[in-house]
């Protein structure tokens, strides 16, 4: 079902999807309080408040070719998450059709607690990569060796503070871009992230793309910075256009924008009301 271009999936599709998880990338979230969550949330189901889903949209769905599904209660948060990922690019974006209480109505379980605090698949994905120091990999990059260093963090978090001579790739599209950015797969590459975790995830997808020589940045662009090693700044070396955060008009101060999104999402968040 479509209604202006937000896409609803019916409880039984989704239950299908979250069947098949395995075999098929699925990213399941839902977007009320972390109270709402701990009362009872779809099996599966993360917990990433609205806002927050929005603002790291690469932290939490680094991969752009999986599908994405929001659950709230009803239906209106759900829909604003919706709408903002699909302005970033995502395609695959669903909320789901009558919230939470549809998935009730129709005899479908809810798990109660509160959500899991390990990253998930972290570790496995650690298990298969070798990670470089910060000082050693300063003192290859003085050498000028031959090294592919990409930075996957969020653009703004690259723009404010990252390593001299990186290039910037958001870590949603490396799989769609690297290959042709990079087509050799014999040189060495190393990536980084702020804390190493997403770089860890990027670096992982390199091996499994076929580049043989990765590396992860041990401790991130945070360890880099506490040894004292020097950083640059400014979104300079951007492999991709930089579409992975969509600022709000309260960060950027239009107030005409600013007034026109509220009355939006208002709007919205009635009519959704209504039909719920």
């Amino acid at each position: 079902m479509q209604e202006e271009n937000i896409f609803l999936i019916s409880p039984f599709k989704l239950q299908d999807l979250l069947t098949r998880r395995e075999i098929s990338t699925l990213y399941a979230i839902d977007v009320r309080s972390l109270e709402e969550y701990c009362a009872g949330h779809i099996p599966g189901f993360l917990w990433i408040p609205g806002g927050q889903a929005i603002q790291r949209a690469d932290d939490f769905v680094p991969l752009r070719s999986g599908t994405i599904v929001f659950a709230c209660d009803g239906i209106a948060r759900s829909v604003v998450a919706t709408y903002w990922y699909q302005r970033m690019g995502f395609k695959k974006v669903h909320a789901l059709a009558g919230g939470i209480r549809a998935w009730v109505e129709n005899g479908l379980p809810l798990e109660k607690g509160e959500p899991p605090r390990q990253v998930l698949g972290l570790e496995q994905a650690r298990r298969l990569l070798q990670c470089i120091a910060p000082d050693e990999l300063s003192a290859r990059m003085d050498q000028r060796e031959e090294l592919t260093i990409l930075d996957v963090s969020l653009s703004s978090e690259y723009k404010s503070g990252h390593l001299p001579r990186v290039c910037w790739i958001s870590r949603g599209w490396l799989e769609l871009k690297i290959t042709e950015i990079f087509p050799s797969r014999d040189r060495p590459a190393v990536v980084s992230c702020p804390d190493g975790e997403q770089s860890t995830f990027a670096a992982a997808t390199l091996l499994e793309l076929g580049y043989r020589r990765v590396s992860v940045l041990e401790g991130g662009v945070q360890s880099w910075k506490r040894q004292g090693q020097l950083l640059e700044t400014g979104l300079t070396r951007a492999l991709v256009e930089p579409q992975d955060v969509v600022f709000s008009a309260s960060l950027t101060g239009d107030k005409e924008a600013m007034r026109r999104y509220l009355e939006w999402e208002m709007e919205l968040g009635r009519k959704y009301q209504r039909a719920d």
